[in-house]
């Protein structure tokens, strides 16, 4: 064991069990198998490609057709194999990470595995998310750390975020009007950041 690094001895193996239902919500699994002729469909694509050579390292194609369909830069969109390793590219490259609690296990174990500090805000009773609290912990996060100022941002629309900002010691520093929302509502929408000094 003196190959692997100090905190990864001792380390549980992240706990799973298979659970068979009809439903499950653990794995995100659909209810629902895909319809036979969306398989061919599959199973066809799949036919018509070269097996012996690697596919796009950085899903270039998908990234280039999901940012024309979103309008969103191809540098802004990061694809995976599964959530696990983008947790856990994550968790490397942060210096701490902040969670709820309970949560996603993986959270926790994706940490650990990073080395990488972690501190977890409780659910408040009935598992109710206190926004207040998990605010708060960021924020003390970020002045820990001696980050001078931070900026969030969200839509003129969305009162309970601003209402959150605002009760938080947040101010409007710039709005203007963003197209981003327009496809989804058919108008854009007032995008507005917010700042605050941790000083």
């Amino acid at each position: 064991m003196r190959a692997f690094k100090a905190h990864l001895r001792g380390l549980s193996p992240y706990p799973y069990k298979k659970e068979e239902a009809p439903v499950k919500l653990d794995q995100n699994e659909s209810p629902f198998d895909l319809p036979g002729a969306l398989k061919e469909e599959a199973l066809g694509r799949l036919r018509a490609i070269p097996w012996n050579r690697y596919p796009e390292i950085h899903a270039e194609s998908l990234r280039k057709r999901l940012s024309a369909l979103l309008d969103w830069p191809e540098e802004g969109i990061v694809l995976a194999p599964g959530s696990n390793l983008l947790i856990l590219a994550l968790s490397l490259a942060a210096e701490e990470v902040l969670d709820l609690r309970p949560s996603f296990p993986h959270y926790a174990h994706a940490a650990k595995v990073a080395g990488t500090p972690y501190r977890a805000v409780p659910l408040g009773e009935g598992f109710s998310l206190d926004l207040k609290a998990l605010l708060a912990a960021f924020l003390k996060c970020l002045r820990e750390k001696g980050v001078p100022g931070v900026q969030l941002a969200t839509t003129r629309a969305n009162r309970a975020a601003r209402g959150l900002y605002r009760a938080m010691g947040f101010r409007v520093y710039a709005k203007r009007a963003s197209p981003f929302w327009a496809p989804y509502l058919g108008r854009p929408l007032i995008h507005e950041v917010w700042v605050r000094d941790l000083g």
